[in-house]
């Protein structure tokens, strides 16, 4: 019976959001935390190629350069010209609640991407997060060293019996960061070897500042035998380093996004492997998130009531 009733509002939510809307160009605001992030540019691309398909929508970018400040005034600039929808890539996912509530006055709902929101969405009214499964990509990558174990690719190189590890962090207390970081470890602990983490280095998931850290990183520790990144980017960096200094035996490498980049260097034997953070079906839900919010089209099989949308991850590696 309560099924009933909430598919009876859905369908009458539907004929409002239509009656008040049709004919009129909806405006989407699209706000991404920095401009220079490989994964997001993809993403982007992706996302607004899917926007231009629908007619009678139009969207405006702006990037925030990974600060926050600006990304508030980006918001207001939005909110003060009435846009039908904001996406957010929150630069601080501790903005969110501020976001959400200045939206709800207006009714202007909003979707937040790739960058898990610290407000809890199912108190809001049309608030959604469309994200990875940030979990169950830790435990793929977990998976994958087994793999690099099972088919003996992983050289011991100081011949002690023990994997010495560094894990790239993408940045402190980012949700996705935290969680990543946690299950591989909690992986690895269940795959019962023998393994030391030399290291958890913060890499703010740049490539460039990974490559600057490397020197450091691989002097302090000479035994390094296992890279596991939590973006193919800062993998790069590493890579980018191992191949400047011509190492002859370098450590395996492992990432997350599947990124261009990051593939190039699967099929060319530089990294690993990678989990794919896969932006094209993330983008498909959002898609049907903006039928829903702005043209009030509703499918059957996709669950509304589900304010957080996390899509799984795949793995790829050579």
């Amino acid at each position: 019976m309560k099924r009933v009733i909430k598919m009876m509002l859905l369908v009458l939510i539907t004929i409002i959001i239509s009656g008040c809307s049709k004919g009129r160009t909806k405006k989407i605001g699209i706000l991404i935390y920095d401009k220079e992030d490989t994964f997001m540019q993809e993403y982007l691309s992706e996302l607004t190629k899917k926007i231009d398909q629908k007619s009678n929508f139009k969207y405006e970018v702006y990037f925030a350069g990974k600060n926050q400040l600006l990304q508030n005034k980006q918001f207001l600039e939005f909110y003060n010209e009435d846009y039908d929808l904001i996406i957010v890539n929150a630069v601080d996912r501790l903005s969110s609640y501020a976001m959400i509530e200045k939206a709800e006055v207006k009714d202007i709902p909003l979707i937040f991407i790739n960058r898990e929101p610290q407000a809890v969405l199912s108190n809001s009214k049309n608030s959604y997060y469309v994200g990875s499964n940030s979990l169950q990509i830790g435990v793929l990558q977990a998976e994958l060293v087994k793999q690099m174990l099972d088919t003996n690719d992983l050289t011991d190189i100081n011949d002690d019996g023990v994997v010495q590890i560094v894990i790239l962090k993408g940045e402190q207390s980012h949700q996705d960061a935290e969680n990543r970081t946690a299950e591989v470890i909690n992986g690895l602990k269940d795959l019962g070897i023998n393994y030391e983490i030399l290291t958890i280095s913060i890499g703010n998931w740049e490539r460039n500042q990974v490559y600057l850290k490397a020197d450091e990183l691989f002097s302090e520790y000479d035994n390094v035998e296992l890279v596991i990144s939590n973006n193919d980017d800062m993998a790069l960096g590493i890579i980018d380093y191992l191949e400047e200094k011509e190492f002859i035996v370098a450590p395996k490498i492992i990432g997350v996004d599947g990124t261009v980049a990051g593939l190039e260097a699967i099929a060319n034997n530089k990294m690993y492997g990678t989990v794919v953070n896969d932006y094209l079906e993330q983008v498909r839900t959002i898609d049907i998130l903006i039928d829903y919010l702005l043209k009030g089209v509703i499918l059957k099989d996709f669950d509304y009531d589900n304010r957080f949308q996390l899509i799984n991850g795949k793995i790829i590696h050579n």
